[in-house]
């Protein structure tokens, strides 16, 4: 059984166009002579939803030409076949200012530089192009903030994909996550602890505060006599109970929660 080659060129004559070039930059060119980013080789270090399939895209000449297309990180690649052997071109999101669906025939398109480049593709059908775009869009918003756009070589090296993911990742899991869980994630294990701490303390606190106020409060509503204040002692005693396992079994919660991998750690 043979193995599927791992694309490593383009044919020549297929532009290509790096996230640190401009639209007057010498560094387009074919795929040899400028070499494909790491990042479009795969793997697919995004987490979001595998997109790839067939499309077809407008020649400069006008003619629409069916190509397979797959998006890898925060690149649209596309081939001459299914094969999907040789790259035929690869563009950046990064530096689409546009994509978005322009028919309902399936239609759409990627701009560049402000309108200075333009790619024009058509899915088979309204619903198969507005997947593409959100895919595509999401993909932009992940990496725009990372991709090295001036320096070459932290583009081939790769690196910033890892740490653009880890970025979406961790803003998921602050949002979604207890303030208290969210500081046991602080930098240093010392501070942790005291943040972790301090913030439940805060509630054992409180509770032992209203606790002992609805004693009094008790007390005070005729229950001066000695039996009276025993048995809001009692009653007071019953509540600091209950909500000392309320506390406890949220903080039970939450920690599964991290250990199970819902709330995982960034």
């Amino acid at each position: 059984m043979s193995q599927k080659k791992t694309p490593t060129h383009a044919r020549k004559g297929s532009g290509i166009t790096l996230s640190h070039a401009g639209p007057n930059s010498s560094l387009k060119g074919s795929a040899e002579e400028v070499g494909i980013p790491p990042g479009a080789l795969g793997p697919d270090k995004s987490r979001l939803p595998p997109i790839a399939g067939p499309l077809k895209k407008q020649s400069r000449r006008g003619k629409w030409q069916k190509r397979q297309f797959q998006a890898v990180n925060h690149y649209l690649v596309y081939y001459a076949s299914a094969k999907m052997i040789n790259i035929r071109c690869v563009h950046d999101l990064v530096l689409a200012t546009k994509i978005s669906v322009t028919g309902r025939f399936g239609y759409f398109e990627l701009v560049f530089f402000d309108g200075g480049d333009v790619l024009s593709l058509k899915a088979p059908t309204l619903e198969c192009a507005e997947k593409w775009v959100e895919n595509l869009v999401a993909r932009q918003q992940m990496f725009v903030k990372h991709a090295p756009t001036n320096d070459h070589q932290r583009l081939r090296r790769g690196t910033y994909l890892e740490r653009a993911v880890k970025d979406v990742v961790h803003a998921a899991y602050v949002a979604a996550t207890p303030p208290a869980v969210v500081a046991f994630d602080a930098m240093r294990p010392e501070e942790r602890r005291q943040k972790y701490t301090r913030s439940f303390e805060g509630l054992f606190a409180q509770m032992e505060t209203e606790v002992v106020a609805w004693v009094v409060q008790q007390q005070t509503n005729g229950n001066d006599g000695n039996d009276g204040g025993m048995l809001a002692k009692d009653d007071g005693q019953k509540r600091r109970v209950e909500k000392t396992v309320a506390i406890l079994n949220q903080i039970l919660h939450d920690l599964n929660k991290v250990h199970d991998g819902s709330l995982a750690c960034c």
